[in-house]
């Protein structure tokens, strides 16, 4: 795979997005230090990925899945949480005729529900024009691509994360792993598993045996 790096605007969040052309032919995806990059230039980094990749799709899945628990860690603030971001698509209209442009940007959230996310973006969009670093936007939940959270200093889903980490090599693995403000434990699938199982228990404690349901 043909990787293009490409020197973003430097920003002191951990962030990551990715974006698509309508096209489909290829999948923008942008990283910060500590986070999904590569390798990192002046704090940002881009790369081009295929816009069919199914472990990329899989992952956003995964995510929109889960989401129910970043909802409930943003209600409940616990004290062990450090850290909690969504990443969200975006879409608008080119001067091209016929053409989009779409970008997946991380938001630091300032209200979450199961319907919707407001938040302030913290990334610089590549090719977005009403879109910029530092608005506050509200979108749908549908367009809900990854989300993360920080707890204890370990990383809490991250999806997308946790993918684009396991397709470096080992050197380029530990080098990242070592500038990250957090500990990542096990990998996606892994991580998808914890996450659903836990949601499964609390169902059932609420709702009491099945017998009862």
């Amino acid at each position: 795979m043909t990787i293009r790096l490409v020197v973003a605007v430097p920003l002191l969040i951990v962030v990551a997005c990715f974006g698509t052309k309508s096209d489909q032919s290829a999948v923008r995806q942008s990283g910060h230090a500590g986070s999904d990059s590569i390798e990192v230039v002046n704090g940002d980094t881009s790369h081009i990925l295929p816009a069919d990749d199914w472990e990329v799709l899989s992952a956003q899945r995964d995510a929109r899945t889960t989401f129910v628990e970043c909802v409930r860690r943003f209600r409940e603030h616990r004290s062990s949480q450090s850290d909690l971001s969504v990443k969200v698509r975006f879409a608008e209209a080119t001067r091209d005729v016929g053409d989009s442009s779409v970008e997946h940007l991380w938001l630091e959230p300032l209200a979450i529900n199961d319907s919707s996310v407001r938040g302030i973006v913290v990334n610089t969009p590549t090719d977005l024009r009403h879109v910029k670093y530092g608005d506050t936007v509200t979108v749908p939940s549908q367009q809900v691509s990854d989300w993360y959270a920080v707890d204890r200093d370990t990383l809490v889903g991250g999806f997308t994360i946790r993918l684009f980490r396991s397709r470096l090599t080992k050197a380029q693995r530990d080098s990242e792993d070592r500038h990250r403000p957090y500990v990542i434990v096990g990998n996606r699938t892994e991580e998808f598993i914890r996450l659903t199982r836990g949601a499964n228990r609390s169902a059932h404690i609420s709702t009491g045996p099945p017998n009862e349901r």
